[in-house]
């Protein structure tokens, strides 16, 4: 079992990442956006961060800066999500020290949770990342695509579910 923190200001995505990952035998933590996530990963330092770019107060990259800058939480892999795609803005997020940079409208959620679960089996980032990936099959550098998975990879037994927290406990949406 892992410790996620989920870093979404959406409520109903976060809501529905946690709730997936915590099918998956993960202990997932929400926080709505930077400014909230950065004491909790602080203080539970957690074994991934799935972060979304575009937030109020802070947004992803900037909370990207601030964990990849504490000694703490530099090595925490961070999966960076967002709508806006583009080869400089994948490239600048890799480069920040994101393990992953996906684009939300190419994954539907079974799919990033199965993207967290690999990131967590390598966490050293020895697989190929979605750059690399995506050059391979000869698409552009940086931009994330879709990866297949085989059904027989995928795991068939029940899973119980984790209970999900928020990192505000007063900010229940």
């Amino acid at each position: 079992m892992a410790k996620i923190v989920v870093v979404e200001d959406d409520v109903l995505l976060a809501k529905m990442y946690a709730k997936l990952l915590s099918f998956e035998n993960h202990e997932v933590v929400i926080a709505t956006d930077g400014e909230e996530a950065l004491p909790t990963i602080k203080k539970i330092v957690p074994d991934l961060i799935l972060m979304d770019i575009m937030m109020p107060k802070m947004n992803g990259l900037q909370a990207l800066d601030q964990i990849k800058a504490d000694p703490a939480t530099a090595k925490t892999p961070v999966v960076v999500m967002s709508n806006l795609v583009s080869v400089n803005s994948s490239e600048d997020v890799l480069a920040k020290g994101a393990a992953r940079y996906v684009d939300k409208s190419q994954y539907d959620p079974k799919k990033i949770a199965e993207l967290v679960n690999e990131v967590l089996a390598n966490p050293a980032g020895q697989s190929p990342g979605p750059a690399a990936t995506n050059q391979a099959q000869g698409g552009q550098a940086g931009i994330a695509q879709p990866q297949t998975v085989q059904t027989s990879e995928l795991q068939t037994e029940p899973a119980t579910p984790q209970p999900v927290q928020t990192a505000n406990p007063e900010n229940k949406a």
